[in-house]
């Protein structure tokens, strides 16, 4: 049993290493790799399940494609409520939040710097703010792509995520 957990061991490698192989030679996944945060299996699976840019309209679609998108609602005269939107697209939601761990450690990273002032400065829960990190990573290797740009942290410390209000 040791043996075959061994030889998957190799295969999985050489698997590895073929993917970013070939991840390496599409020009959006290359651009991907310059993001705080994003790595060449991170990349190549945000390229595939997003497929082209053109699907969505807007970032809040993108993020409620992703599963990190914002519900609001109201009843009546009531008071508005936002809940996070209930379905979409697990492992790329994985995927996202995975980076935004990843770039959350990163010293210097603008993305860093901005979870930062907001766990810190503004008192807005971690997972909240990690949440939004994980928005803006999404939103800037879509506008990236979709622009055929290459990353920018001016640029990208301009996306905000639409709500950084307290979920309840």
């Amino acid at each position: 049993m040791l043996e075959v957990y061994e030889l998957l061991l190799v295969q999985e490698e050489k698997l590895r290493a073929r993917l970013i192989q070939m991840a390496r030679k599409e020009s959006p996944i290359r651009r991907f790799l310059e993001t705080p945060g994003v790595g060449p299996i991170w990349a190549a699976t945000f390229y595939a399940y997003i497929d082209t840019p053109s699907r969505f309209r807007s970032k809040s679609a993108l993020w409620r494609y992703c599963g990190l998108g914002l519900e609001r609602r109201r009843s009546g005269n009531g008071p508005q409520q936002v809940r996070l939107a209930k379905g979409g697209n697990r492992p790329l939601k994985n995927v996202l939040i995975g980076a935004a761990r990843t770039a959350i450690a990163q010293t210097g990273s603008p993305l860093a710097d901005r979870y930062e002032i907001w766990t810190q400065q503004k008192g807005m829960n971690s997972k909240i703010a990690r949440r939004n990190v994980a928005r803006s990573i999404a939103a800037t290797l879509w506008s990236m792509w979709k622009h055929e740009e290459n990353y920018d942290p001016v640029k990208a410390s301009r996306i905000e995520p639409s709500s950084s209000l307290e979920i309840r």
